[in-house]
Order: C-alpha cells, then sequence, then structure tokens
C-alpha cells in the first residue's frame, strides 16, 4: 500500500444541483427512473444558464487551498463537454484571476447506464494506491451513500449547502495537510423539506442575485419601454417563443451593463441568445405597435 503521504488528493463534486443551480430547468427532468438519455437533452440543453452556487465554489476554493486536486464526477453526457468546461472555467477562478485546475468525467456517448453505476464506476478507477480520494459530494443522497460505502467521507452538497450543516464542515474536517474523515456520520433531519425551508432558499437566491445584478428587472423594464414605447402584440406560439428569447437576451445584455461591462457569462449568453433568435426571425409574425 502506498505511503498516504505521498498519495495525490482528490476531491470529488457533481455538477448539476451540488456546484451548479439548475432549479430553473429541473422541470425538464423525465420521470425519475428514466434511462432513455435522449430524453434528458432538454434539461441539459439549457445548462448554460446555470449560475454556480456560492457556498459549493467555496468548498472548491477551500480543497484547493488545502492541496486538493478537483475532480468532477458527472452524469451530464460527454457531448456538453465544451460547455461544462466553459461554466468551470468562468466560475473557478479567484480575483487575481488564477483559475483552479480540474478533471472532469462524464457519460460516455450511447451509455444508458444508471447514474449511481456510472459514478460508482468513476470513483473505483479513481481509487488508485497512489490516489487518496479525500472527499465527495453530490446532490443525491443515493450517490453520497454509494461514495460511503467505498470508504470515501461523503455528504450531501445542494441548494441548501452542506447536509447536515457544516460544524464548520460535517464529517471532514481539515488538519494541516488536508482533508481527514471523522469516524462516524450524522443522520441527515429525519423530515421532508417544508414550504418554510422553500421560502427561505427563496430568500437567499434573492439575496445572492440581487447583489450581482442589483434590481436588473427595473433597468430591464425601462429599456422595454424606450424600444417599444407602444407596446407589441403577440398571438401565436412562434411569436412568444421569439419574444421570450428576445426578452432574454435583453436580461443578458441589461446584466452586463451593470457589471461595468465586466461580467463575462453575461454578454457571453446574450450572444448565445441572439443566434437562437436569428434562427426564429422568419417563424413570427410579433407586431410591434
Amino acid at each position: 500500500m502506498a505511503d498516504e503521504s505521498l498519495c495525490a488528493k482528490i476531491a470529488i463534486f457533481d455538477l448539476d444541483g451540488c456546484v451548479f443551480d439548475d432549479r430553473k430547468r429541473r422541470h425538464l427532468l423525465p420521470t425519475k427512473g428514466t434511462k432513455n438519455q435522449s430524453e434528458f437533452k432538454l434539461y441539459h440543453d439549457m445548462l448554460f444558464d446555470d449560475l454556480p452556487f456560492s457556498e459549493s465554489l467555496g468548498l472548491i476554493f477551500k480543497h484547493h487551498d488545502a492541496g486538493d486536486n478537483i475532480v468532477f464526477n458527472t452524469s451530464r453526457p460527454v457531448s456538453y463537454m465544451a460547455e461544462s468546461i466553459t461554466a468551470l472555467q468562468r466560475v473557478l477562478f479567484r480575483k487575481s484571476k488564477d483559475k483552479i485546475p480540474f478533471t472532469i468525467h462524464m457519460r460516455p456517448t450511447g451509455s444508458d447506464k444508471e447514474t449511481v453505476s456510472l459514478k460508482r464506476s468513476v470513483a473505483v478507477k479513481l481509487m488508485a494506491p497512489w490516489v487518496k480520494v479525500v472527499a465527495a459530494y453530490d446532490d443525491r443522497q443515493d450517490i453520497v451513500d454509494m461514495y460511503r460505502e467505498l470508504g470515501i467521507a461523503a455528504q450531501v452538497l445542494d441548494e441548501r449547502g452542506l447536509i447536515p450543516p457544516p460544524a464548520p464542515m460535517s464529517h471532514v474536517e481539515f488538519a494541516e495537510d488536508g482533508p481527514t474523515q471523522k469516524s462516524t456520520f450524522e443522520t441527515p433531519p429525519n423530515r421532508e423539506r417544508d414550504a418554510g425551508d422553500i421560502l427561505l432558499d427563496m430568500g437567499r437566491t434573492f439575496k445572492e442575485r440581487n447583489a450581482l445584478y442589483k434590481d436588473n428587472a427595473v433597468l430591464v423594464g425601462a429599456l422595454m419601454a424606450v424600444m417599444f414605447p407602444n407596446g407589441v402584440t403577440l398571438k401565436t406560439p412562434e411569436d412568444f417563443h421569439m419574444w421570450h428569447l428576445f426578452e432574454l437576451k435583453i436580461v443578458k445584455l441589461t446584466r452586463f451593463i451593470k457589471s461595468g461591462l465586466k461580467h463575462e457569462d453575461s454578454i457571453h449568453d446574450d450572444a448565445i441568445y441572439s443566434a437562437m433568435c436569428e434562427r426564429l426571425v422568419n417563424t413570427h409574425n410579433i407586431q410591434v405597435n
């Protein structure tokens, strides 16, 4: 057995619902238990608009500072590799612009393997004699249980943060030479989330977004009133489809303005929505009054 002091240390993170906030596209997920990956296409197609959870980013930075290599183990299809890497590169940097290096493992083309089995096979491959997996995080309890069965210190990480709440990090404590696993795990709270929990999440999301975008909806409304002083008329599904994408383009453009022309994600997304609008210019009959 390799000397652990000489082993490379890695921390494993999921992406959707764990590092990136996928809540606005979760309604696109197919029925639970579906194995046909083509049914996840709509859900994955909208991933470029996700924002990261601040607590998840902080945890990644903390592991990196402790000397751990960051590995993402996701069931996203490998066909979304470019989009996933681009999104990660945008968020994994400090004010110094030093970007956090990472490795990403994705679902192979044509694979319909169940997610727990898929991620387990990746984890097993990572557990080489010269590698120490110090921690793993996922938003699904069954995947966290799988990691624990492999002897990995694992925890649920989602929009609520670490579950159970960290003290300061449940089950994973940072020693001078990196994270170390506690001997036992706490039992997650034995109740379903109620309306109060959901409202607290909404409040936290509002504060996070408002701090970044600074009441951008007000600017969007004012700009729309200037561009369309007499309003517009929408009648057909094609009209509403085009208008929806056009309005999202304006949202991204005004967010870029609010950032002092600095927020790369916003201007990047603005270009994407422009391309999506271009594809529809001959399909609608929106009337500018």
